[in-house]
Parts: structure tokens; sequence; C-alpha cells
């Protein structure tokens, strides 16, 4: 089933710089899709679009067959995203509290809020700490927390950008367990990141961005052959190499 839907999505800036170029492609329900590209190709700029943080040129983007902004304070509690800056995204004292913050501003019932943040700091690991100050967590925590914050609003789709941006190793291998454990218990789930070699080999899908437009849109195995060719990284000889193999190396864990 079609979740989202992106259907021509054109953006131009006031400045006349074209970010989007006619962007096509459908985000099936429980997906894992990666989304690539170097620096300025627009994929940051697509995930604003996504729901509904930008207004395109031209284009719309679908979500459940509806455009997104006939009910665009709905969509934002389906579709969550997670910003590559975990500061920006956590506003309050302490863990608990911020986790609350989305639910409590939806009107909910203190029951039913008590409910999404117990769930959602489990869902995280941050049950034993969500008395802490969030200012003393590390920052695999914080990206944690701000993974919390979004599910406690009980999404339909997780879109995370650069989500391994100043992690070291073990905050890397917290959040990309996580991500496949959300994927695992039926989340749709979008990542936007160059950073391929930390995570691809789990994903179903990869759509490689260049200069505002998709110019692969495959299984990764195969779209891998095109990688190098516009600028993305990837561990091995893709001309030499059987791209199966590469892929297997495209992982953080053990």
């Amino acid at each position: 089933m079609k979740l989202l839907e992106v259907d021509n999505l054109s953006h131009r800036f006031m400045d006349g710089t074209e970010a989007l170029k006619k962007v096509t492609f459908s985000v099936e329900s429980g997906e894992f899709l990666v989304i690539s590209g170097k620096n300025g190709s627009g994929k940051s700029v697509l995930m604003h679009h996504l729901n509904g943080l930008l207004k395109p040129t031209s284009g719309r983007v679908l979500f459940n067959g509806q455009p997104i902004f006939k009910d665009i304070l709905s969509v934002r509690q389906k579709i969550g995203l997670v910003f590559q800056n975990s500061n920006s995204q956590i506003i309050s004292q302490t863990v608990e509290m911020d986790a609350a913050f989305g639910p409590e501003n939806l009107n909910l019932p203190k029951a039913e809020v008590k409910k999404r943040v117990d769930s959602s700091l489990q869902h995280v690991g941050l049950d034993d700490k969500r008395k802490h100050y969030t200012r003393s967590l590390s920052g695999g925590e914080k990206k944690r927390l701000a993974i919390a914050g979004i599910l406690a609003m009980e999404p339909e789709i997780i879109i995370l950008d650069e989500p391994f941006t100043n992690l070291d190793l073990p905050g890397v291998e917290q959040i990309l367990e996580k991500i496949i454990e959300l994927n695992r218990k039926g989340h749709t789930v979008i990542c936007i990141t160059h950073e391929l070699e930390k995570m691809l080999a789990h994903a179903d899908r990869l759509i490689i961005m260049n200069e505002g437009k998709i110019v692969c849109d495959d299984i990764p195995g195969k779209a891998l052959i095109s990688a190098t060719s516009y600028g993305i990284r990837i561990p091995g000889d893709a001309e030499k190499e059987d791209p199966a193999d590469i892929l297997k190396r495209m992982t953080w864990l053990g």
C-alpha cells in the first residue's frame, strides 16, 4: 500500500535556486527507505516537504492518498521528523518532560500522555533516565530522546535526517539498532544520510539524489553501482567487486 506519494515536486527559492526538480516517488507502508546524495543534492529540502514544513513551487505530497495540506496538523502527527541536530528538538528540562511535550500539546488526557511517554522511553532505552536533566545526556542519548518525542506522537512514518552526525561508535550502534527495531515493529522509516556505509545493509531501497533530481531509485545492491558516480562514498570498489558483497559490509553493527 502506498503510504506516502511525492508527485512532480519542485521547489525554487526566492533567489532563483532550484532545489527540487519534478521529484516523484512513493513509499510503501512498512518500508525502510534510504535517501542519499552529496551536499546540495536536495535531500534535506525534500525532507522538509514531506510533512509540510515547506510548500512546493509545484507538485504535491500525498499521505494515505490525500494532499498533506488538506489536514496538515494531523499529517504532522503521523509523519515525524527527527532532525540532524538533536539539541534543536529537545526543549524541556528533563527527559520525561521532553517526551511528554508533543502529546500534552494534543490536549490528550493525562493517563494517555503517561502511557505514551512510558512506552516511548522504554522503546528507546531511556526509561531509567526519565528524571535526568536533558543537558546531561550524551549525544546518542539525545538522539534517542528526540526519537522518543516523535514516538510519543504515535506516527506512521519516521523520517531521520543524518541520524549519525557527531556520534561515536557506541552512539551510532545505539541509534542504528533503534532504527532497525522501529522498522521491524511496523513503522515506515525514511533515513536521509550520506553515510551509507553505516546502515545501508538494513534498508529495503535506496534513492540517490543529484542537483535536485532523483537519479537512481532501486534496491540497495543495484543502486550502489551508481552511487560513486554522484559523489557518494562506499566501502569498496563498485567497478571490481560484486555489489552484494559490498552491501554486506555496509553496517556498523557487529
